[in-house]
Protein backbone atom coordinates (compact mmCIF):
# COMPACT_ATOMS: atom_id res chain seq x y z
CA UNK A 1 0.00 0.00 0.00
CA UNK A 2 2.91 1.88 1.17
CA UNK A 3 4.53 1.56 -2.46
CA UNK A 4 1.77 2.07 -4.24
CA UNK A 5 1.05 5.68 -2.21
CA UNK A 6 4.86 6.68 -3.42
CA UNK A 7 4.79 5.31 -6.78
CA UNK A 8 0.81 7.68 -7.62
CA UNK A 9 3.23 10.77 -5.59
CA UNK A 10 5.73 10.35 -7.65
CA UNK A 11 4.02 10.27 -10.75
CA UNK A 12 2.02 12.93 -9.66
CA UNK A 13 5.50 15.28 -8.63
CA UNK A 14 6.87 14.19 -12.16
CA UNK A 15 3.41 15.10 -14.17
CA UNK A 16 3.03 18.93 -12.30
CA UNK A 17 7.17 19.90 -12.19
CA UNK A 18 8.17 18.60 -15.43
CA UNK A 19 5.82 17.03 -17.51
CA UNK A 20 3.23 19.38 -17.73
CA UNK A 21 5.88 22.56 -18.11
CA UNK A 22 7.97 21.03 -20.46
CA UNK A 23 7.23 23.13 -23.49
CA UNK A 24 6.72 26.27 -21.69
CA UNK A 25 9.14 28.90 -20.45
CA UNK A 26 10.66 27.99 -17.30
CA UNK A 27 9.12 29.81 -14.06
CA UNK A 28 8.34 29.31 -10.80
CA UNK A 29 7.47 26.34 -9.44
CA UNK A 30 3.49 25.50 -9.41
CA UNK A 31 1.49 23.18 -6.64
CA UNK A 32 -0.83 20.97 -7.92
CA UNK A 33 -4.30 22.96 -9.05
CA UNK A 34 -3.67 25.71 -7.72
CA UNK A 35 -0.37 26.49 -9.44
CA UNK A 36 1.15 29.75 -8.33
CA UNK A 37 -1.86 31.39 -6.89
CA UNK A 38 -0.66 31.45 -2.93
CA UNK A 39 2.31 33.51 -4.06
CA UNK A 40 0.05 35.88 -6.26
CA UNK A 41 -2.56 36.05 -3.31
CA UNK A 42 0.48 37.14 -0.58
CA UNK A 43 0.03 40.19 0.96
CA UNK A 44 3.21 41.56 -1.09
CA UNK A 45 2.59 44.46 -3.90
CA UNK A 46 1.38 41.97 -7.23
CA UNK A 47 3.55 44.01 -9.49
CA UNK A 48 6.49 43.06 -6.92
CA UNK A 49 5.96 39.42 -7.07
CA UNK A 50 6.23 39.67 -11.09
CA UNK A 51 8.98 41.67 -10.69
CA UNK A 52 11.12 39.24 -8.85
CA UNK A 53 9.70 36.59 -10.78
CA UNK A 54 10.88 38.87 -14.07
CA UNK A 55 14.36 39.12 -12.69
CA UNK A 56 14.88 35.78 -11.80
CA UNK A 57 13.66 34.31 -14.74
CA UNK A 58 15.03 37.02 -17.35
CA UNK A 59 11.64 39.00 -18.26
CA UNK A 60 9.80 36.14 -19.30
CA UNK A 61 8.22 33.27 -17.60
CA UNK A 62 5.47 30.60 -17.67
CA UNK A 63 3.09 31.97 -14.48
CA UNK A 64 -0.10 28.59 -13.43
CA UNK A 65 -2.88 30.16 -12.26
CA UNK A 66 -4.61 26.89 -10.98
CA UNK A 67 -4.13 24.31 -14.18
CA UNK A 68 -4.12 27.30 -16.95
CA UNK A 69 -0.62 28.03 -18.01
CA UNK A 70 0.05 31.80 -19.16
CA UNK A 71 3.11 33.57 -20.62
CA UNK A 72 4.15 36.57 -18.57
CA UNK A 73 6.20 38.88 -20.54
CA UNK A 74 7.38 41.32 -18.27
CA UNK A 75 10.87 42.96 -19.78
CA UNK A 76 10.17 46.04 -22.02
CA UNK A 77 12.02 45.13 -24.89
CA UNK A 78 10.65 41.62 -24.90
CA UNK A 79 7.13 43.06 -24.90
CA UNK A 80 7.57 45.47 -27.68
CA UNK A 81 9.36 42.82 -29.46
CA UNK A 82 6.22 40.63 -28.93
CA UNK A 83 3.71 42.74 -29.33
CA UNK A 84 4.96 45.52 -32.21
CA UNK A 85 7.93 44.68 -34.09
CA UNK A 86 8.00 40.93 -34.64
CA UNK A 87 4.48 39.57 -33.61
CA UNK A 88 2.08 41.90 -33.93
CA UNK A 89 -1.02 39.75 -35.78
CA UNK A 90 0.17 36.61 -33.73
CA UNK A 91 -1.21 37.98 -31.05
CA UNK A 92 -3.36 40.43 -32.10
CA UNK A 93 -6.88 40.36 -30.88
CA UNK A 94 -7.42 44.09 -29.62
CA UNK A 95 -10.45 45.72 -29.40
CA UNK A 96 -11.02 49.67 -30.63
CA UNK A 97 -14.03 52.31 -30.40
CA UNK A 98 -13.28 55.56 -31.24
CA UNK A 99 -16.41 57.88 -30.52
CA UNK A 100 -16.91 61.63 -30.08
CA UNK A 101 -17.98 62.12 -26.52
CA UNK A 102 -19.30 64.99 -24.84
CA UNK A 103 -16.90 65.26 -21.99
CA UNK A 104 -16.16 68.99 -21.36
CA UNK A 105 -20.00 69.35 -21.00
CA UNK A 106 -19.22 66.61 -17.95
CA UNK A 107 -15.73 68.13 -16.63
CA UNK A 108 -18.35 71.83 -16.73
CA UNK A 109 -20.38 70.03 -14.38
CA UNK A 110 -17.77 68.23 -11.96
CA UNK A 111 -16.14 71.59 -11.60
CA UNK A 112 -19.10 74.09 -10.95
CA UNK A 113 -20.00 70.96 -7.99
CA UNK A 114 -16.75 71.38 -6.86
CA UNK A 115 -16.79 74.92 -6.65
CA UNK A 116 -19.94 74.52 -4.48
CA UNK A 117 -18.69 72.03 -2.52
CA UNK A 118 -15.53 74.41 -1.63
CA UNK A 119 -17.70 77.04 -0.21
CA UNK A 120 -18.72 74.63 2.54
CA UNK A 121 -15.04 73.53 3.45
CA UNK A 122 -15.44 70.07 2.56
CA UNK A 123 -14.66 68.71 -1.09
CA UNK A 124 -15.61 64.93 -1.82
CA UNK A 125 -13.51 65.02 -4.54
CA UNK A 126 -13.35 61.04 -5.49
CA UNK A 127 -16.91 60.94 -5.35
CA UNK A 128 -17.25 64.15 -8.06
CA UNK A 129 -14.81 62.29 -9.95
CA UNK A 130 -16.78 59.11 -10.04
CA UNK A 131 -19.67 60.60 -11.63
CA UNK A 132 -18.47 62.64 -13.60
CA UNK A 133 -16.65 59.62 -14.99
CA UNK A 134 -19.86 57.40 -14.54
CA UNK A 135 -22.13 60.32 -16.57
CA UNK A 136 -19.41 60.28 -19.26
CA UNK A 137 -20.01 56.95 -19.74
CA UNK A 138 -23.52 56.43 -19.60
CA UNK A 139 -24.23 59.57 -21.85
CA UNK A 140 -22.29 57.54 -24.36
CA UNK A 141 -24.33 54.36 -23.93
CA UNK A 142 -27.82 55.83 -22.73
CA UNK A 143 -28.09 59.20 -23.42
CA UNK A 144 -28.20 60.85 -19.68
CA UNK A 145 -25.77 62.09 -16.96
CA UNK A 146 -25.96 60.82 -13.25
CA UNK A 147 -28.10 64.15 -12.06
CA UNK A 148 -30.55 64.98 -9.05
CA UNK A 149 -32.61 61.63 -8.56
CA UNK A 150 -30.54 59.92 -11.16
CA UNK A 151 -27.38 59.81 -8.72
CA UNK A 152 -28.42 57.18 -6.24
CA UNK A 153 -29.03 55.03 -9.55
CA UNK A 154 -25.52 55.58 -9.83
CA UNK A 155 -24.35 55.09 -6.54
CA UNK A 156 -25.52 51.55 -6.29
CA UNK A 157 -24.20 50.88 -9.60
CA UNK A 158 -20.77 52.10 -9.16
CA UNK A 159 -21.09 49.72 -5.63
CA UNK A 160 -21.61 46.93 -7.51
CA UNK A 161 -18.89 47.38 -9.99
CA UNK A 162 -16.46 47.84 -6.96
CA UNK A 163 -17.46 44.53 -5.34
CA UNK A 164 -17.12 42.91 -8.34
CA UNK A 165 -13.86 43.89 -9.29
CA UNK A 166 -12.64 42.88 -5.57
CA UNK A 167 -14.79 39.68 -6.00
CA UNK A 168 -12.99 38.47 -8.87
CA UNK A 169 -9.49 39.07 -7.34
CA UNK A 170 -9.63 36.71 -4.96
CA UNK A 171 -7.86 33.31 -5.06
CA UNK A 172 -11.34 31.56 -5.00
CA UNK A 173 -12.52 33.07 -8.21
CA UNK A 174 -9.25 32.51 -9.98
CA UNK A 175 -9.52 28.78 -8.72
CA UNK A 176 -13.11 28.37 -9.68
CA UNK A 177 -12.72 29.74 -13.20
CA UNK A 178 -9.99 26.43 -13.43
CA UNK A 179 -12.19 24.22 -11.65
CA UNK A 180 -15.98 24.67 -11.96
CA UNK A 181 -17.09 22.06 -10.06
CA UNK A 182 -15.29 23.60 -6.75
CA UNK A 183 -18.53 25.78 -6.86
CA UNK A 184 -19.88 23.10 -5.15
CA UNK A 185 -17.76 23.15 -1.99
CA UNK A 186 -18.51 25.21 0.90
CA UNK A 187 -15.06 27.23 1.21
CA UNK A 188 -15.97 28.45 -2.54
CA UNK A 189 -19.81 28.41 -2.45
CA UNK A 190 -20.37 31.57 -1.40
CA UNK A 191 -17.44 33.43 -2.71
CA UNK A 192 -19.09 31.89 -6.17
CA UNK A 193 -22.54 33.38 -5.53
CA UNK A 194 -21.42 36.64 -4.91
CA UNK A 195 -19.88 36.86 -7.98
CA UNK A 196 -22.92 35.83 -9.55
CA UNK A 197 -25.21 38.11 -7.50
CA UNK A 198 -23.21 41.21 -8.18
CA UNK A 199 -22.79 40.44 -11.70
CA UNK A 200 -26.13 39.87 -11.93
CA UNK A 201 -27.16 43.65 -10.41
CA UNK A 202 -25.17 45.14 -13.22
CA UNK A 203 -26.81 43.45 -16.05
CA UNK A 204 -30.31 44.02 -14.45
CA UNK A 205 -29.66 47.63 -14.28
CA UNK A 206 -27.99 47.58 -18.43
CA UNK A 207 -31.55 45.36 -19.30
CA UNK A 208 -33.47 48.11 -17.79
CA UNK A 209 -32.26 50.79 -19.82
CA UNK A 210 -31.94 48.77 -22.84
CA UNK A 211 -36.06 48.19 -22.42
CA UNK A 212 -37.09 51.88 -21.44
CA UNK A 213 -35.29 52.88 -24.53
CA UNK A 214 -36.60 49.91 -27.09
CA UNK A 215 -40.21 51.79 -25.55
CA UNK A 216 -39.50 55.31 -26.53
CA UNK A 217 -37.04 54.76 -29.00
CA UNK A 218 -38.33 57.06 -32.43
CA UNK A 219 -37.01 55.25 -35.24
CA UNK A 220 -36.95 58.42 -37.56
CA UNK A 221 -35.15 60.71 -35.30
CA UNK A 222 -31.45 60.98 -34.93
CA UNK A 223 -29.47 58.78 -33.00
CA UNK A 224 -28.33 60.31 -29.81
CA UNK A 225 -26.45 57.14 -28.02
CA UNK A 226 -24.72 53.90 -28.48
CA UNK A 227 -28.23 51.74 -26.78
CA UNK A 228 -30.13 53.46 -29.92
CA UNK A 229 -27.83 53.26 -32.61
CA UNK A 230 -28.13 49.36 -32.07
CA UNK A 231 -31.97 49.12 -31.83
CA UNK A 232 -31.86 51.07 -35.30
CA UNK A 233 -29.67 48.92 -36.50
CA UNK A 234 -31.09 45.50 -35.30
CA UNK A 235 -34.70 47.01 -37.58
CA UNK A 236 -32.59 48.35 -40.54
CA UNK A 237 -30.90 44.58 -40.75
CA UNK A 238 -34.84 42.86 -39.80
CA UNK A 239 -36.08 44.89 -43.04
CA UNK A 240 -33.46 43.95 -45.58
CA UNK A 241 -32.61 40.11 -44.20
CA UNK A 242 -34.81 39.15 -41.62
CA UNK A 243 -34.09 38.24 -37.84
CA UNK A 244 -30.23 37.89 -37.98
CA UNK A 245 -29.98 36.76 -34.19
CA UNK A 246 -26.46 35.72 -34.66
CA UNK A 247 -24.99 39.49 -35.80
CA UNK A 248 -27.51 41.69 -33.90
CA UNK A 249 -29.17 40.48 -30.76
CA UNK A 250 -30.24 41.83 -27.17
CA UNK A 251 -27.86 39.55 -25.67
CA UNK A 252 -25.11 41.57 -27.63
CA UNK A 253 -26.19 44.91 -26.42
CA UNK A 254 -25.73 44.29 -23.19
CA UNK A 255 -23.00 43.04 -23.05
CA UNK A 256 -21.04 45.83 -25.40
CA UNK A 257 -22.41 48.16 -22.59
CA UNK A 258 -21.03 45.88 -19.64
CA UNK A 259 -17.82 45.60 -21.23
CA UNK A 260 -17.88 49.32 -21.72
CA UNK A 261 -19.04 49.86 -17.89
CA UNK A 262 -16.43 48.08 -16.74
CA UNK A 263 -13.82 49.09 -18.80
CA UNK A 264 -14.26 52.25 -18.26
CA UNK A 265 -15.58 52.94 -15.31
CA UNK A 266 -12.60 51.73 -12.96
CA UNK A 267 -9.39 52.55 -14.39
CA UNK A 268 -10.22 56.21 -15.13
CA UNK A 269 -12.07 56.76 -11.75
CA UNK A 270 -8.93 54.50 -10.12
CA UNK A 271 -6.21 56.96 -12.42
CA UNK A 272 -7.92 60.41 -11.68
CA UNK A 273 -7.77 59.38 -7.60
CA UNK A 274 -4.12 58.84 -7.91
CA UNK A 275 -3.97 61.99 -9.53
CA UNK A 276 -5.21 64.28 -7.01
CA UNK A 277 -3.39 61.43 -4.56
CA UNK A 278 0.12 62.32 -5.81
CA UNK A 279 -0.51 65.96 -6.48
CA UNK A 280 -1.44 66.51 -2.75
CA UNK A 281 2.05 64.75 -1.69
CA UNK A 282 4.25 67.01 -4.28
CA UNK A 283 2.57 70.32 -3.99
CA UNK A 284 5.77 71.52 -6.09
CA UNK A 285 4.39 69.93 -9.25
CA UNK A 286 0.83 70.55 -8.77
CA UNK A 287 2.44 74.35 -8.68
CA UNK A 288 4.40 73.69 -11.96
CA UNK A 289 1.17 72.55 -13.27
CA UNK A 290 -0.73 75.31 -12.22
CA UNK A 291 1.51 77.92 -13.18
CA UNK A 292 1.60 76.29 -16.90
CA UNK A 293 -2.33 75.89 -16.90
CA UNK A 294 -2.07 79.76 -16.18
CA UNK A 295 0.33 80.77 -19.43
CA UNK A 296 -2.08 78.72 -22.02
CA UNK A 297 -5.47 78.95 -20.72
CA UNK A 298 -7.11 82.13 -20.43
CA UNK A 299 -10.09 83.74 -19.84
CA UNK A 300 -11.14 80.96 -17.49
CA UNK A 301 -12.14 78.88 -20.28
CA UNK A 302 -12.00 74.78 -20.31
CA UNK A 303 -9.00 72.85 -21.82
CA UNK A 304 -9.08 71.67 -25.02
CA UNK A 305 -7.52 69.21 -27.47
CA UNK A 306 -6.45 72.10 -28.75
CA UNK A 307 -4.44 72.99 -25.86
CA UNK A 308 -2.46 69.64 -25.70
CA UNK A 309 0.94 70.56 -27.76
CA UNK A 310 1.61 73.96 -25.65
CA UNK A 311 0.68 71.76 -22.14
CA UNK A 312 4.51 69.30 -22.12
CA UNK A 313 4.84 69.70 -18.25
CA UNK A 314 0.76 68.66 -18.00
CA UNK A 315 0.91 65.93 -20.22
CA UNK A 316 4.24 64.42 -18.72
CA UNK A 317 2.46 64.26 -15.23
CA UNK A 318 0.14 62.82 -16.72
CA UNK A 319 2.01 60.04 -18.16
CA UNK A 320 4.08 59.71 -15.04
CA UNK A 321 0.21 59.16 -12.99
CA UNK A 322 -0.27 56.73 -15.79
CA UNK A 323 3.13 54.61 -15.26
CA UNK A 324 3.10 54.83 -11.41
CA UNK A 325 -0.74 54.05 -11.06
CA UNK A 326 -0.79 49.90 -10.95
CA UNK A 327 -4.70 49.53 -12.07
CA UNK A 328 -4.47 45.30 -13.07
CA UNK A 329 -3.49 42.97 -11.48
CA UNK A 330 -3.12 41.13 -14.62
CA UNK A 331 -3.19 42.79 -17.85
CA UNK A 332 -5.25 41.68 -20.70
CA UNK A 333 -4.58 38.52 -22.03
CA UNK A 334 -3.65 37.48 -25.66
CA UNK A 335 -3.58 34.35 -27.17
CA UNK A 336 -1.12 33.22 -29.60
CA UNK A 337 -2.94 32.35 -32.93
CA UNK A 338 0.53 30.85 -34.44
CA UNK A 339 3.73 29.00 -33.04
CA UNK A 340 5.99 31.76 -32.27
CA UNK A 341 9.34 32.18 -30.80
CA UNK A 342 10.24 34.55 -28.28
CA UNK A 343 13.54 34.96 -26.84
CA UNK A 344 14.33 31.71 -27.91
CA UNK A 345 11.22 29.68 -25.99
CA UNK A 346 8.95 28.22 -28.36
CA UNK A 347 5.39 29.70 -28.02
CA UNK A 348 2.75 27.53 -29.12
CA UNK A 349 -0.61 28.23 -30.94
CA UNK A 350 -3.26 28.69 -28.32
CA UNK A 351 -1.01 29.67 -25.60
CA UNK A 352 -2.79 32.60 -22.93
CA UNK A 353 0.25 35.40 -23.26
CA UNK A 354 0.23 38.37 -20.01
CA UNK A 355 2.44 41.09 -21.60
CA UNK A 356 2.73 42.47 -17.90
CA UNK A 357 2.63 46.16 -18.33
CA UNK A 358 3.47 46.87 -14.57
CA UNK A 359 6.85 45.38 -14.80
CA UNK A 360 7.66 47.17 -17.85
CA UNK A 361 6.40 50.39 -16.40
CA UNK A 362 8.91 49.56 -13.36
CA UNK A 363 11.81 48.33 -14.38
CA UNK A 364 14.41 49.98 -13.21
CA UNK A 365 16.66 48.99 -16.57
CA UNK A 366 14.24 51.60 -18.59
CA UNK A 367 15.11 55.36 -18.70
CA UNK A 368 12.20 57.13 -18.18
CA UNK A 369 12.87 60.58 -19.46
CA UNK A 370 9.72 62.14 -17.29
CA UNK A 371 11.52 64.28 -14.43
CA UNK A 372 8.75 65.73 -12.15
CA UNK A 373 10.68 67.10 -9.65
Amino acid sequence: MIGLFLFFLGLLLFYNYYWKRRHFPPGPPPLPLIGNLVSIASPRPKYQVFLDWSKQYNGIFTVWLGELPCVAICDYKLMHSALIKDHAEALSGRFQFVEHLNILVEVASLLKRLEEDEKTGICDIIGRFDACIGSVINNLLFGYSFEGSKLNEFLELKQNIQDLFIQTNKPQISLYANFPWLKHFPHFKGHVEKLFHFNKKIFDFLERQIKEHEKNIDFDSETTDVCEAFLKEVRHQEKVQGPHKDNYSYVQLENVCYDLWLAGMETTATTCQFTIIYLLNHPNVLQKVQKELDAVIDNDRLVTMDDKSQLHYLQAVISEVQRTTNLLLFNLFHKALDDIVIDGHLIKKGTIVIPQISCALYDEKVSYLLKLA
